[in-house]
C-alpha cells in the first residue's frame, strides 16, 4: 500500500497505519452477516461412494497382492535390466536381410533356384502327362516352348 495524500512521508504513514489497524478491527469486531442468506444455489454436494465389501483389503487379498509382487520382482530381476540398444541393432543387422547386403544376396539367389526348380518340375509334369496322347502333342509342345522361353527370361 501506498498513499500521497499529505505533503510529509510520516503523515502518509501514520494514515496507512491507521487504515489497516481499523480494517483489522473491523474484521475481528464488525458485522458477522448473520441477516445476510447464504446463497447455495452454485454448491452441489459432493456424493459419498458406497464400495462393495468384496473390495475390502482383507489377510489374504493382501498376501496374494504382496505375492504378486514378489514374482514381479523376481521376474524382473531375471531378466537383464537395462537393454543395450546398439546390441539389438547389431543383431538384427546380423539376422534381417533387409538389413544385411550378404544375406539380402543369399535370399535372391535362393529364390532363383526355387523358381528354376518348380519351372523344372512344371515341364517334366507336362512331358509325362502329355506323352500318353497323341492329339495332344502340339499343345504341349507349345507349352513346353513357352515355359522355356519365361524360364529363361526369369534366370
Amino acid at each position: 500500500m501506498s498513499c500521497e495524500k499529505f505533503t510529509t512521508r510520516a503523515q502518509n504513514k501514520r494514515y496507512l497505519a491507521d487504515t489497516v489497524n481499523s480494517l483489522i478491527k473491523e474484521a475481528k469486531e464488525g458485522d458477522a452477516f448473520a441477516d445476510i442468506p447464504l446463497d447455495l444455489r452454485h454448491h452441489k454436494p459432493k456424493t459419498k461412494l458406497q464400495f462393495p465389501d468384496s473390495w475390502k483389503l482383507t489377510p489374504e487379498r493382501k498376501k496374494q497382492i504382496e505375492a504378486r509382487r514378489a514374482e514381479r520382482l523376481r521376474l524382473e530381476k531375471e531378466r537383464a535390466g537395462i537393454i543395450d540398444g546398439k546390441a539389438v541393432i547389431a543383431d538384427a543387422a546380423r539376422v534381417l536381410p533387409a538389413l544385411n547386403p550378404a544375406l539380402r544376396a543369399k535370399a535372391t539367389e535362393e529364390r532363383e533356384r526355387v523358381a528354376v526348380r518348380v519351372t523344372d518340375l512344371l515341364i517334366q509334369c507336362i512331358i509325362l502327362i502329355h506323352l500318353h496322347t497323341y492329339t495332344l502333342l502340339l499343345l504341349s509342345i507349345s507349352t513346353m516352348i513357352l515355359i522355356l522361353a519365361k524360364s529363361s527370361c526369369i534366370k
